[in-house]
């Protein structure tokens, strides 16, 4: 169809597209009879060809035709009717849904004010919060084959050294203890070859700063996981999979994610290559058990790139169909929203907890998104696109990070940490 469109285009039947390829600008030969002058094509001014294919007697919701789409995100297809060709504005469709990139606006602003902090604390010497660490700290580029392609230096990110003064100094020794206990790779552990992160405005650090010296504390726990959710809980109940009786907030968790989400790539574990949630919960209400799977972001941005590709069709596709918190797009699961982000991680999630439910592990779940109001853009994707394809009976809710902890205001046991949290990350 394509060579045909061409020729066309070169006997003069139809005003091409100047992006075309082999594309003939055809000019008046004042040599030829007005009878015998080829037509002329006005290239300068287009008019505007789209290619839609039209799908006919498919069958709906087909696997075949699911992974036939994989790749096709540039084309545009047209659903036929049941009893003929009936060309409708309304089954026009692409596969691909458009998503505006996120701006950085907030993350460049965040991270000059956690610089500028920095130096603030650096005129206090040992008695800052950063203690003694230095800053310009390393960043490695990766390629695929896991090579070093580039390597800089960043006033943003703390010497490797002391760059576990990035956590708060109540809970350094006891993380890395954690960590280390339960096999829990760190952010850019492998890429930067040090632990954990320096970088001054990692997602994973200003988690461990908020939630990390509550974890041994059920009370704590139990106060801000009622303010988060608007519910009431009789107790909270030892972490699933950290095997320890005072352990009540699980980091980076995951749970047989190979047998229940198929995610069984090589090295895959709590942290790396699967569907990790940044703080899980266990809560009992009336007698039964509820998962709290907390999902913690800073200062994300997104290129809102399609993830779609064969493999996640195969692991996720049938998951999402007999999901009862996820609704079913209708033009077909890939490319949908579910496979940009921050939906993509967050359906990932929901599964999870799902599969965990069907296995017996609770009743029922809460999904909180811990998201700062000063990250608008990214606050804005998760209410507009993943909350609008929840079902009903889903219960999710964004709240900010002082909001979260605000119940522990007040509390003595709490007095240095809020302190910290007040002086570096909420102001």
């Amino acid at each position: 169809m394509l060579t045909i469109f061409k020729q066309k285009c070169e006997l003069g039947l139809i005003r091409a597209n100047p992006k075309i390829e082999q594309k003939v600008k055809y000019t008046e030969e004042k040599c030829l009879p007005p009878e015998e002058k080829p037509l002329h094509i006005d290239i300068e001014a287009p008019l505007h060809i789209d290619f839609i294919c039209m799908l006919a007697n498919y069958k709906k919701e087909s696997r075949a035709l699911e992974i036939e789409f994989i790749g096709m995100e540039d084309c545009k297809f047209i659903k036929s009717s049941y009893a003929g060709y009936g060309l409708y504005a309304n089954n026009l469709f692409t596969i691909s849904p458009k998503y505006r990139n996120m701006s950085d606006k907030y993350r460049e602003d965040e991270r000059q004010k956690q610089v500028d902090f920095y130096y603030e604390q650096r005129r206090l010497g040992n008695e800052s919060v950063f203690g003694d660490a230095k800053n310009y700290g390393h960043y490695n580029s990766i390629n695929k084959k896991g090579e070093i392609i580039k390597t800089a230096s960043y006033k943003f990110i703390l010497n490797p050294d002391n760059s576990k003064n990035n956590l708060f100094a109540g809970i350094r020794d006891n993380a890395l203890d954690y960590f280390d206990k339960h096999e829990i790779s760190w952010w850019r552990q492998e890429e930067d070859g040090y632990f954990p992160s320096g970088h001054l405005i990692s997602s994973q650090i200003h988690c461990l700063n908020h939630l990390f010296a509550l974890r041994t504390d059920d009370k704590a726990v139990k106060v801000i996981i009622e303010k988060a959710t608007g519910m009431k809980f009789d107790k909270v109940l030892p972490s699933i999979i950290d095997k320890d009786p005072k352990s009540f907030i699980s980091f980076e968790f995951v749970l047989d994610n190979d047998k229940l989400l198929g995610e069984n790539d090589e090295g895959w574990g709590r942290g790396t290559l699967c569907t990790s949630i940044d703080a899980m919960i266990l809560a009992e209400k009336d007698g039964v058990e509820w998962l709290i799977p907390i999902e913690w972001k800073y200062t994300e941005t997104y290129k809102r790139e399609d993830k779609t590709n064969t493999k996640r069709i195969e692991r996720y596709a049938d998951l999402i169909k007999s999901s009862k918190r996820l609704k079913t797009p209708q033009d077909g699961i890939p490319h949908s929203v579910y496979f940009v982000e921050p939906n993509y991680e967050l359906m990932r999630q929901t599964l999870l907890c799902e599969q965990l439910i069907a296995k017996d592990y609770a009743v029922d779940f809460f999904h909180i998104n811990i998201i700062p109001k000063g990250n608008t853009e990214l606050r804005d994707a998760v209410e507009n696109e993943f909350m609008q394809m929840l079902a009903k009976e889903a219960k999710f809710k964004i709240i900010d990070p002082e909001e979260l902890l605000s119940p522990l205001k007040g509390n003595d046991d709490y007095k240095d940490l809020i302190t910290y949290l007040e002086t570096r990350h909420w102001k």
